[in-house]
């Protein structure tokens, strides 16, 4: 049982509104709140196990496991159990694919790996699209995908196998994701404890998965702060699993 929390604070508040509803919902489940302040603190002064999670950014949580000597999960991203539905062709590759040998115009690219380097944007070839990705190497990994157009584009939380919420984030609210198609690929891919699905309406109506991101440091589109917190209070019970059963 989860006794303490350490959330990430940015001087005397939770540093975003994700956290600070986390916080809340942690304090209310009777958890002790304490706050750290950046990365050195995960490394030196949070004393986390499977009874101290650690809320805050994505490298917050790797820190913390690198603490424990516990692996980082892997991105999700694009499981291979979900392909009937991306509406769209999704591939792996490396950045000198596109920067170096002019492969794929105009199509979509996105980091591949353990943490979000950049923001996906579609590859066009002009100098600020090589700007953005001047700072990392040519063989970084990356998935190609072929450009669409999301009219609306909504997440749906899942904890313990069930659907806790599906709640819209972008375009135009009114298009909601069909529903039959939601529970298929819920039914189709269960991962983790917790985990969340992004849905997209393309034009036609038609329903995609806009991707897979796990629960450990998700963000929250309007999930009751409650089933929040449990989320992430069940996906640290999996992290650190193997050390309650070591102990």
């Amino acid at each position: 049982m989860i006794k303490r929390a350490y959330v990430r604070f940015l001087g005397d508040a939770p540093s975003s509104s994700n956290v600070a509803l986390a916080a809340f919902a942690f304090n209310e489940m009777g958890m002790n709140v304490v706050p750290f302040q950046g990365f050195g603190d995960v490394e030196s002064d949070v004393d986390c196990g499977p009874e101290a999670l650690v809320c805050g950014f994505i490298e917050d949580v790797y820190k913390a496991l690198d603490k424990l000597e516990l692996p980082r999960p892997p991105s999700i991203d694009y499981p291979e159990e979900l392909r009937a539905h991306y509406g769209r062709r999704i591939w792996e590759g490396t950045l000198d694919e596109i920067q170096d040998r002019g492969l794929h115009p105009g199509v979509f690219v996105k980091p591949r790996g353990y943490q979000k380097l950049f923001t996906g944007f579609v590859w066009r070839g002009q100098p600020a699209c090589r700007l953005r990705l001047a700072p990392y190497p040519k063989d970084t990994p990356v998935f190609f995908a072929e450009p669409v157009t999301f009219i609306a584009e909504h997440r749906c939380y899942v904890l313990d196998g069930e659907i806790a919420g599906v709640h819209f984030y972008k375009g135009d609210w009114s298009q909601a994701p069909n529903r039959y198609i939601v529970e298929r690929a819920v039914q189709a891919y269960r991962p983790y404890r917790a985990y969340a699905i992004d849905f997209g309406v393309l034009p036609g109506e038609r329903t995609a998965v806009v991707e897979v991101n796990d629960a450990f440091a998700l963000g929250n589109y309007g999930l009751h702060s409650h089933l929040y917190a449990r989320m992430i209070e069940a996906r640290w019970e999996e992290l650190t699993q193997s050390l309650t059963v070591a102990g």
